[in-house]
Parts: C-alpha cells; sequence; structure tokens
C-alpha cells in the first residue's frame, strides 16, 4: 500500500493486496485512482467493515480456504517451523 503512488494512473494493473485487512479510507482512494484490471486480496481475516471497503473497488467474491486444504491442494507450501532457543539476560 504504501508504494502506491509510484504506479502510473495510465497502465492496468493486476494487483495482490497481501494483509487485504489492512484496507483504509485513504488506501482505497489511491486504487481507485489506479486503472486496475483485477485484483487478489489476500488476508487470513477479513472484517465486515474491510470488505466494505473492499467492495467499493471492486465486486469481491470470497472463497475462505482452510490451511490444511491450501497445502493438499498446492495453493501454499507445507510450513517449516523453526525453533530457536535463546538466553536472553
Amino acid at each position: 500500500y504504501d508504494s502506491l503512488h509510484k504506479l502510473s494512473k495510465v497502465k492496468n494493473y493486476n494487483l495482490i493486496l497481501d494483509e487485504a485487512h489492512a484496507i483504509t479510507s485513504l488506501r482505497l482512494k489511491k486504487l481507485k485512482a489506479l486503472n486496475i484490471k483485477r485484483v487478489v486480496a489476500l488476508t487470513a481475516t477479513m472484517p465486515i467493515g474491510k470488505r466494505a471497503l473492499l467492495n467499493q473497488l471492486s465486486k469481491f467474491s470470497y472463497y475462505p480456504i482452510h490451511m490444511a486444504n491450501a497445502i493438499e491442494q498446492g495453493i501454499v507450501p507445507t510450513p517449516t517451523i523453526h525453533g530457536i532457543r535463546s538466553n536472553i539476560k
């Protein structure tokens, strides 16, 4: 979102909005100023108010998917957890 001002208002964009729940009225205004062809919005949490903001940009379809299903379908890789031990004094 912080780099939206760098995008040209002339080009057609396919955008991926990561952490889409971080949308605000100001960010929405910047997005509306762009020539956007397609948008994919990613988030683990999508409050109703944030959905309403995104729907002002475009009509969104919501496809919630559980992590286990996303891994099984190859949408995301199997996560690896690294335990790091530290003795902070």
